[in-house]
């Protein structure tokens, strides 16, 4: 699996001296994820306090936006910090749950199963999530703890020392066409806040938090959420 570009910027801000330990011992990790379960085609690491999310993906899956659609519908990856639990579901699974747009999202995807394990530090306090996504279901079966194991120690403390703010990695983030980009976002927005009781205004905020949180362009987001309703309608 490869990072994505906007994690290869991330890691270049936190990593300024250019020798990207940061990122070899992620794709080192990544690539230990694949041997174990070889239906893995994407997965991202997320770190609560720092906004960060950092995403390696399969070659031909574009998994880059579902942490950020479960960011603004629900998923169990927003749930993580108030139900720390290891969660895996099916995408029927999913559907069965309050998770609508995210099960439809995966299923778009080529996405068949989930798995969310919450990363803690010393203290047991949740820190950060780490987001599996498989080409088949059940495929992470009988591994759970042998991936929470990959990714032991790595987390608390991986980025301590990163001067990451939250609009810096908004501003990693640009979108390639402002028109068509903006386009897309009106009508997701207005999609987002149908669905959710939302005004125009909450619901654009909640996009854009989503995606910065995700670490993917806003515009790619949209274009998630209006590909991902039209799927449903026809």
């Amino acid at each position: 699996m490869e990072p994505l570009g906007p994690t290869r910027e991330a890691m270049d801000s936190l990593d300024p001296g250019g020798d990207l330990a940061l990122l070899d011992r992620l794709q080192t990790k990544a690539g230990g994820v694949r041997r174990l379960v070889p239906d893995c085609v994407g997965l991202s690491v997320t770190l609560v306090s720092e906004d960060l999310t950092f995403t390696f993906v399969a070659t031909g899956y574009d998994v880059a936006t579902l942490d950020a659609v479960q960011y603004v519908d629900g998923g169990p990856c927003a749930n993580v910090a108030n139900d720390p639990q290891v969660r895996e579901f099916t995408s029927r699974e999913l559907s069965e749950r309050d998770w609508q747009l995210f099960a439809d999202a995966t299923s778009a995807a080529g996405v068949a199963s989930t798995l969310t394990i919450p990363l803690r530090d010393g203290t047991g306090r949740v820190t950060g999530s780490l987001n599996f996504y498989g080409a088949s279901a059940h495929c992470f079966d009988g591994h759970h703890d042998a991936l929470a194991g990959l990714f032991a120690g790595w987390a608390p403390g991986a980025v301590t020392n990163a001067d990451m703010s939250f609009g810096t990695s908004e501003r990693a983030v640009g979108a390639p066409d402002r028109i068509r980009a903006q386009m897309q976002i009106d009508i997701a927005v207005g999609i987002i806040a149908a669905r959710s009781a939302m005004t125009t205004d909450e619901a654009s905020e909640a996009l854009h938090s989503a995606a910065v949180r995700a670490g993917v362009d806003a515009a790619d987001l949209a274009e998630t959420v209006v590909r991902t309703r039209r799927g449903k309608r026809t």
